[in-house]
């Protein structure tokens, strides 16, 4: 319940602030300059110009890619450097939460990645200390980019939002793209009803997705511990194609012989939407 909690809050977060886009001029913005690579560029922004005496605020990381290049969501797969972000120095923030929009995938000489090209913005919840002060974020972004290589690209932003009254950003269609890209905890995401996870043998798990749709081109991403491998060998639609199973092919870092009872993130994705769930494996 919590989870959900959490997912209707944020977009309750931003639902206050859409009503009065049609009433204002959205030619203020609040955010940081560009800080710019040779293969891309990146800012921190905000969704509105104060903090509107509000205990929560939402920002935004920004990433724009040259022509040809990538970058990596937080399980990057076969390949790649997931962002990092550090909010040291910054004032007034008691808390911070990433989401993550569903990533496209990238396969190249048989491995296989999970990214975006062209661009990406990052939604970031921001708790407040103290709703009646000034927000002032530091942020350093670390992330990678790669074509045929791959180069690690640290950058660091400042962004200052007064306790003012939160008048729209010109960003707001930009953050109603990607937060809609955010995967829905299961039960609200309309993509999927059930996840079940099945512990087969040793080195292989069986996925199973329930819809009340029809699945087109679904994708799924598991995520354990630190070190865990998972590779998605064979995907079943069923005749009705409101099933699917994935057959997958498991690397434990931990103890492999107790898999029974341990939680896996399962992230499935089709046709930009997406949904999340913390699923035990039985």
């Amino acid at each position: 319940m919590k989870q959900i909690y959490k997912f209707f809050s944020f977009f309750a977060t931003l639902m206050l602030i859409t009503p009065s886009v049609f009433a204002v001029d959205l030619t203020s913005i609040s955010n940081s300059d560009w800080a710019v690579s040779e293969m891309s560029r990146a800012r921190l922004l905000s969704v509105t110009t104060g903090t509107g005496g509000q205990k929560e605020v939402v920002l935004g990381v920004h990433i724009q890619l040259d022509r040809g290049w990538k970058t990596y969501w937080r399980s990057p797969g076969d390949t790649g450097i997931a962002p990092t972000f550090g909010w040291s120095g910054s004032e007034n923030i008691a808390n911070t939460e990433i989401l993550w929009p569903a990533p496209e995938s990238f396969e190249s000489a048989g491995y296989l990645s999970w990214g975006f090209e062209t661009e990406v913005l990052f939604p970031v919840k921001v708790t407040l200390k103290d709703a009646d002060k000034d927000l002032r974020a530091k942020l350093v972004l670390t992330y990678g980019v790669c074509k045929e290589v791959c180069v690690p690209i640290q950058q660091e932003f400042s962004l200052h939002l007064p306790n003012a009254a939160a008048e729209q950003s010109a960003e707001k269609n930009l953050f109603q793209q990607y937060t809609a890209l955010v995967p829905a905890p299961l039960g609200l995401s309309a993509l999927a009803q059930r996840i079940e996870i099945r512990h087969l043998t040793k080195n292989f798990l069986e996925v199973t997705v329930d819809t009340n749709n029809s699945f087109e081109n679904p994708e799924l991403i598991l995520e354990g511990e630190d070190g865990d491998f998972f590779a998605v060998e064979k995907t079943v639609i069923d005749r009705n194609g409101n099933k699917v199973s994935f057959s997958i092919a498991a690397d434990f870092v931990n103890d492999p012989k107790r898999i029974l009872g341990r939680k896996l993130r399962a992230t499935l994705i089709d046709n930009s939407q997406g949904a999340e769930a913390s699923v035990e494996i039985k």
